[in-house]
């Protein structure tokens, strides 16, 4: 399936995304792994697909308040992933 297919799936607005499962469902995979590639697939051309962290549903923006949403949690979420990469590099290095 192509990446235009796959945005062209999925609802318009946070409150309607469709979950990790339920767009296995519809594009006929068992392995959410598979479906999260295609997600970044398309993210990586272009294509501006949301998720939700607590729920795990996809969505495309209905507007700009759930791209600055979305922005701020993801940029939290990379921010703390950097500091845990960090205290893990730190460990490596005092061996």
């Amino acid at each position: 399936m192509n990446q235009r297919k796959l945005t062209d799936l999925l609802p318009k607005g946070k409150e309607n995304a469709i979950l990790a499962k339920d767009l296995c469902m519809v594009l006929g995979i068992n392995d959410t792994r598979k479906l999260r590639k295609m997600v970044e697939a398309a993210r990586m051309n272009g294509e501006l697909i949301l998720s939700n962290m607590k729920t795990g549903g996809y969505y495309i923006p209905k507007n700009k308040e759930e791209i600055k949403e979305y922005y701020k949690t993801m940029s939290k979420y990379a921010e703390s992933i950097k500091k845990s990469i960090y205290t893990a590099k730190k460990a490596l290095k005092e061996e």
